[in-house]
Formats: structure tokens, sequence, C-alpha cells
């Protein structure tokens, strides 16, 4: 069976897509497809209401619908929605980034004679149809928008509406697949005339696949390749086993596969290409998948090199590896290693000996996948997961093996989908300073300092209380109760309000080798939280390391920070279900990252001092948690965010309200500072993907 080419395939996912939604709708009593009339004009990128009139038409109007459409040079766009239902109509509010000049929605009801109408909304009739759903809300986004932080208030009234914006990725393969062909063609001309100094073999995992295995040298997968493998051939999914393999092939580099992926057009030649220009140890690439239709579907997108993350769960799936190194490292691996001990080694060896390639280059067959099933995510396009026990447990045993000879004694456990590494605690475990700034706001902060006085099971503890300027009565006499517990000191911090500043002088003053800065709309939700940070921080190759958020609804506030959000920063699946397992089960994994946000930081006393401490000078309220975070970076450590260590966080409430024009200008000089400072990882966060969107933080395709 031929590979379809990238435009193929991209056609065949579109009309795919909408044929599987048609049928779905179909199977549960849905009509079909309503033509939107715009008034006869394209509608402008915006936001937009849609209403819909029901007539004379009987029956119940589903306020759950789907807006599909197709911008000239973007692909198909769809929005899922969700309306108010009102006498005789049902609107929906959401946002579109690119001209409409028509759409069709799938209607969830058995009515007919309904009319569609599409039209702008400008920022009054914004402000009120939000009031009219959600005053608080509503009030929360204007009060952001003020203050400068567009995607903020932006994403607020995206939740209030519940307008989800999805491009289909079929979509996106059409748009993409121009500068593929290009490239493959330009690459090819570059190696032709030197291809045999590019020796690879193609070697697939067999295991219980073994049958699948059979003549692999004519797959039509490989045989499509214009720069042809040495050699292919079949070997058990172990460490030994691929070494053993190499000792009888003459290749520089064996691409490693599971007998259910296929080889994607120009795939061999790009990773050669990467060979060549790189001194790399292991390289991998995105990958998706294909249906029994030749459909492609679930991208994978990887971030680049995050050890932590593939000790949690298996984000690298197929790659590549230099026979020098494979041998070398399979001769240390225990008997019976998976080939998950290679992949760890490169990734722990440094960034510097492992590339990503963030191109597809290699597609799994869905008929392949006997043992996996959806995860619980709402996105439609996520990739199975792994569920069957067996595979996790050998898993686990590897991973386990791994950590506790190749870094420290760790231990590893199966939670879920995924894998828990639990780091040996130091002994004795060492005194933490926890550091809560404040100015009043009593309803706040006592609920913090009760929780982290009572439901944090952590001993060794001391709590620095930053007052900047309180001058209520009740706070005070609170701080007065306080002197009864030997923990708990209350530093005064007098003057105007800086955030950076503020914890730099209570840093200065503490006891801990380890500090926590904690913020004063934070609460204690699950009591091992500390210690779970504190296990990470020490390690030494750790630098700051962050918790799982959330809002007091539940919904996720902060699950790590992800660079170039908004043009500067945002906080990684906001307002997400953390019951859901993220974009490729990141909701659910240990891992390392840019950044996190200092609402919720714990770090070394010796490193944070090592990089001089938060920038009260460039940060004084924004972003130097951020700053603080990649200047650890750059001095070698690597931040991490743990699911493990959850929190609620009302975010910033305490300075709400702080819109002023002064507050304003300052933000934009922060926003100044990051940008001139951080400006490479900002176009670029290595923790992300360049494929996935910046103007939310969804983890979506633009």
């Amino acid at each position: 069976m031929q590979q379809r080419s990238h435009a193929g395939a991209a056609r065949d996912g579109a009309g795919a897509d909408a044929d599987a939604y048609a049928a779905g709708s179909a199977g549960r009593g849905q009509s079909g497809l309503c033509a939107v009339d715009c008034g006869g004009e394209a509608i402008r990128p915006g936001w937009v209401e849609l209403v819909i009139t029901l007539g004379e038409a009987h029956g119940r109007l589903d306020t759950n619908l789907l807006v599909r459409h197709e911008p000239e040079g973007v692909g198909l766009v769809e929005y899922a929605l969700s309306g108010v239902r009102l006498d005789g109509e049902a609107r929906y509010v959401f946002r579109t980034d690119a001209p409409i000049h028509g759409a069709h929605l799938t209607i969830g009801s058995s009515q007919r004679g309904l009319r569609a109408t599409l039209r702008p909304i400008g920022r009054l009739g914004l402000l009120a149809r939000g009031l009219a759903r959600d005053a608080a809300e509503t009030l929360s986004a204007v009060r952001w928008r003020v203050a400068g932080k567009k995607v903020r208030a932006r994403n607020r009234l995206m939740r209030l509406f519940r307008g989800q914006r999805r491009m289909a990725y079929a979509g996106w393969l059409a748009r993409q697949t121009p500068g593929w062909d290009a490239e493959v063609a330009a690459r090819w001309r570059e190696v032709s005339a030197h291809r045999d100094a590019h020796r690879i073999a193609v070697l697939v995992t067999a295991g219980a696949g073994r049958a699948q295995c059979d003549g692999l040298a004519e797959r039509p997968d490989v045989r499509a390749q214009l720069l042809a493998p040495i050699a292919v051939a079949a070997i058990e999914p172990e460490a030994a086993a691929l070494a053993d393999a190499l000792d009888g092939l003459e290749c520089d580099v064996a691409v490693v596969l599971s007998p259910g992926d296929a080889l994607a057009e120009g795939a061999l030649l790009r990773l050669a290409d990467a060979i060549r220009e790189d001194a790399v140890d292991l390289l991998y690439w995105d990958t998706d998948r294909l249906s029994g239709e030749e459909t492609r579907h679930a991208p994978r997108f990887k971030p680049e090199a995050n050890l932590a993350y593939f000790l949690a769960w298996d984000y690298v799936g197929p790659f590549a590896v230099r026979r020098s190194f494979a041998q070398h490292v399979a001769a240390q691996a225990p008997p019976g290693a998976s080939l998950d001990w290679i992949v760890a080694s490169a990734l722990a060896a440094g960034a510097g000996r492992v590339r990503r390639i963030d191109r597809v280059l290699s597609h799994t067959r869905d008929d392949w996948l006997p043992h996996a099933a959806p995860t619980s995510s709402r996105r439609p396009d996520e990739p199975a997961t792994p569920s069957c026990a067996s595979t996790l447990a050998a898993r686990r045993s590897t991973i386990e093996a791994f950590a506790r000879s190749a870094l420290s004694d760790a231990s590893v456990s199966i939670d879920g989908p995924v894998l828990r590494v639990r780091w040996p605690p130091p002994e004795p475990w060492p005194l933490v300073s926890l550091i809560v700034p404040t100015r009043d706001r009593l309803d706040l902060l006592e609920p913090c300092i009760e929780g982290l006085r009572h439901r944090t099971d952590y001993a060794p503890l001391e709590i620095i209380i930053a007052d900047n300027d309180s001058r209520e009565a009740r706070t005070h006499a609170y701080y007065r109760a306080l002197d009864k517990d030997p923990r708990v000191h209350v530093m005064p911090c007098p003057g105007p309000f800086n955030f950076a500043g503020i914890n730099n002088r209570a840093a200065t003053l503490a006891r801990g080798s380890v500090l926590g800065f904690i913020n004063n709309d934070i609460e204690v939700i699950e009591p091992g939280w500390l210690g779970e940070m504190v296990s990470h921080a020490v390690r030494p190759g750790t630098g700051a390391v962050g918790a799982m958020l959330t809002y007091a609804n539940g919904l996720v506030q902060h699950a790590g920070v992800v660079m170039g959000v908004g043009g500067f920063a945002g906080h990684a699946h906001r307002f997400q279900d953390p019951a859901d397992p993220g974009y490729m089960n990141r909701l659910l994994c240990q891992q390392n990252i840019a950044a996190v946000t200092a609402a919720c930081l714990v770090v070394s006393r010796q490193k944070f001092h090592e990089v001089g401490g938060f920038d009260a000078d460039a940060f004084a309220v924004a972003y130097n948690d951020v700053d603080l975070c990649l200047k650890l970076r750059a001095a070698g450590y690597e931040n991490l965010w743990t699911p493990y260590a959850r929190l609620k966080h009302k975010e910033s409430a305490s300075r709400a309200r702080d819109y002023s024009p002064e507050r304003r200008a300052a933000y934009e000089r922060e926003c100044a500072a990051l940008t001139s400072r951080w400006g490479d990882i900002i176009a670029s966060d290595p923790y992300y993907h360049p494929a996935l969107t910046r103007k939310d933080e969804s983890f979506s395709l633009d």
C-alpha cells in the first residue's frame, strides 16, 4: 500500500473530519448542516454572535454546537460553542481569528426551518452580554484588559462564553504541505551527491507484533524513501537486542520503530541531514496517527529534551540513535532493560546530545493499537494512551533501574497511565522558609497562613509574613495572635509595593536552606504538597519547582509557564479540568518547564542567591518569577513542575484592582524588559513546540 502525499492526506482528512462528525450527529439523532447568513459581507476577525431563530419549529434546540468554516489560506477551523437559550432563539458568542465568509453548523435538533445569522459584536455589546451571563467574571476580564493583560482578559471571556476554537489537523497539514515538499526536494539535492555517507538501518521492534514484521524490506513506506536504508530488520524491544543487532550491521544510525509505525515520505532523508549537521546521539520527531482510511489525525507535537517528562511518560516514541552511543549505553543496562534505557541515557547526558526534529516523520496506524484506549481528555484528537498493565509495568521496571543507577536512589510507581518518580528525601529534611508578602486582606491571609501552619505535613518549617504597610486593626490583631507560634515571624516591609524587593529582603533574613515563595491568596488543599516540592528542589540539577494551582472552581490556574503565549508568557492548560490528562498527558506528569509562578515556588536558598534572586529594579511586580526561573536555567539548572503538589490560588485577588495608568505604564516597562532580556526563549520555548498556538494556553493549533 503506497503512502499518500501530504496534500492528499490533508484533503482526505478534511473530508473525513466532516463525514465523521456528520455520522456521529446522525447517530445521536441530530440534523444535518445548516447555512449561516453573514449579511452578505465577510465577518472580520474579532468577537461575533451567532443567533439561531427557531421560528415556528417545534422541539428542543441543543445549545452545544459545532461551527465549521475554511478561511482562504488557513484551512478548516472549528468552534465548539455553548449558547444561551432564549424564547424562540439561541445565542452564541465566540471569537474568530480569521474572516468568516460563511459557515456551517451541526445542530443538536430534529427541527426543520431553522435560521442562523452571524454578526460582529462591539465592545459595548460584548460587555452587555457578558454582564448578563456572569457579572463578576466579566468585570474581572475588564480589569485585566485595563491592566494591559490582553490574553488573560480574552481567556476570561472565552471561558465565560465557552467558545472553544479548534484548528482541525487536516487544515493545518494543508498549510504545511508546500513547505515540506520544498524542504524535501532541497535536502535531496544536498544529500544525493554523497548518499553512501549516510548509512541508516531501520529496526522494527517485534515482541508480540512479530508477525507484522514479515517482509520488512518490502514495506511501502520503506520503499518510498528517497534515501534507502542499508538494512531493515526486526529486533526484540530491549536495549541488549538493539546492541546485538547493531553488531551485525554496517550502519551509522539506527531508526527504531514499532510494528505499527510508518515512515513519512522523506523521513530518512531528513534524519540523515540532521545527523550530518549535528554531533548528536539521539534524534526524535513529531508523530501522528493513521486511520484505516489513510487519514492522518491526532498529532503529537513534542517538546525538546525533557528528562523528567520522559521518566513519567514516553513522549519520545520512535527515535533514531547513533550506533556507537547505543552500543555503549546498552552495555551498562541491566538484563531485560527496555529501549527506554537508551532514550533516558541520552536525555540524561544533556540537551546538546539530543535533538528534536519539529516535523512529522512517522505515523502510527490505529489498527496496531490493541492495548490502546482513548485518554480521558476532552480533546478529540488526543493520542490514545497504552493501558496494558504488563507494558506499563515493564516500563516502570526499566525507569526505576535507570533512576537508581544513573540519577539517585529513586522509586517509581504506576499512577494511572503514567509513572510517578519519588526522589529520596534528604536526611534530615531541611528547614524551609515560606515567605508570604501581604498588605492587609486578612480574608486572604488568614486561610493561607492557617493552611501552612495546620494542613501542611512538613515539620521543619518557618513562616515569614512580609508585611507591606498593613493598616487594618484586625490584621495586626491576627499578627499578635500568631506570636504564640514560634514558627511564624512578621517582618515589616514598608514602602511602595515591590513584590520582588519584598521577597528578596525576606530571603536574606530567612534561616531555611530552602525558600518557598507563597502568595497570600494561596490555600492548602493537600497536606503533602511541600514535601513533594522540596524533594525536587534539593536535587543538584533542579532550579525552581512549581505546583499545580487551581481556581476556587477547581479548574487549572497554573501548570507551568509557557514562554511566548500572548507575546510574553502564559500558564499552561489554564481553565482546563485537572482531572483531564492535558495535551500529551502533560497535566499528569512531572516535567521540566521554562518557568513556574512565584505564587507557589520552592527553590534552594543557595541557588536563589547564586543567580541574584529576584530583579527588583526591572521586574518590581510582573514577570519577576519568570526572570528568576530563566536565570536559573541559564545557570545550568532545570526548572520543574509537579502535579503532585496541588493548592488553590485566588489569582491576584489582593491586587486585582491595581489598574491605574501608572501601574499600566510599569507593566509595559516590565514586558519590554522581559523581551529585551529573554527574547530568544520567548520566540522559541524549548519545552513547547513551534506548531502550537501562542494566542492562548490551550496547546491547540493555529
